[in-house]
């Protein structure tokens, strides 16, 4: 399964940092978008601060526009 990785980052030890005051959605139907904009504000380095539900709705709101644009226009 992890043959792709090297040996040394196998066995390296790994290290994590538990984040505080991490917001989360207020909807059990959003769990799937909060996720990927979390990643997203991961990944990109925006502040953790500027999420919330209004965020979250605007992007899935993109991603149905993307989505309906990629079978619409192939």
């Amino acid at each position: 399964m992890f043959n792709h990785l090297s040996e040394i980052f196998l066995n390296d030890a790994w290290s994590y940092e538990r984040l505080k005051n991490v917001p989360s959605n207020n909807s059990r139907a959003a769990c799937g978008p909060y996720a990927c904009v979390f990643i997203d504000h991961l990944l990109t380095g925006t502040d953790m601060r500027c999420l919330n539900d209004n965020e979250v709705d605007n992007f899935r709101m993109k991603y149905v526009v993307a989505m309906l644009e990629k079978e619409l226009i192939p």
